[in-house]
């Protein structure tokens, strides 16, 4: 994703339990300037948090280690990306049998489309969703 012009944003925090805060603050307060409407926005928020939160759980430690959160706004899809640098493999998605880590079912079920990358380097989620 190219994020050079004012239909975009990035953003990098520090691989931490207030991260997903942060993001889902950062992007609400973008998408709001731009007059997404708030149903849009609220799942917007429900993605990201569970991307980001995703995201430290399974990224490297150290105080260095980051989250990477990028969105590109194309009316009337918001094209989402959340990377870390891992430590641990990801599963695509969770055991239905399981008692938690349903966030990326969640993000499934509100996303038009969901992607997964690994690395040896870490994982990049991308997700586009219908804001308009």
């Amino acid at each position: 994703m190219t994020m050079a012009d004012h239909d975009a944003g990035r953003v990098s925090l520090p691989s931490s339990e207030a991260a997903a805060a942060a993001a889902r603050r950062q992007l609400a307060t973008y998408l709001r300037a731009l007059d997404v409407h708030e149903g849009a926005i609220d799942d917007v928020s429900v993605v990201v948090s569970e991307l980001v939160t995703n995201a430290v759980r399974h990224a490297a430690d150290g105080p260095d280690a980051t989250v990477h959160v990028e969105w590109l706004l194309r009316p009337p899809r918001l094209l989402l990306q959340v990377g870390d640098v891992a430590r641990t493999p990801r599963q695509d998605l969770h055991d239905q049998g399981a008692t938690g880590g349903r966030g990326l079912t969640i993000v499934a079920a509100l996303a038009e489309s969901l992607s997964l990358v690994h690395t040896d380097r870490g994982t990049t989620v991308t997700v586009s969703i219908t804001v308009a």
